[in-house]
């Protein structure tokens, strides 16, 4: 059985956001960017750069 999200520990949980962040971005076309998590506390802010 899977633990809910909201249970696991901080850094559990961040690095669950930061798979999916990386999974999810190429299905919109971006790949080779530079992903800074700028905040998490109610919601998770990503910066996202583009390579030029």
């Amino acid at each position: 059985m899977t633990q809910a999200f909201e249970t696991l520990p901080y850094q559990e949980q961040l690095r669950r956001l930061n798979l999916l962040v990386e999974s999810v971005l190429p299905r919109y076309g971006l790949r080779k960017v530079q992903v800074v998590l700028l905040q998490y506390e109610d919601n998770a802010v990503y910066h996202i750069t583009i390579p030029k």
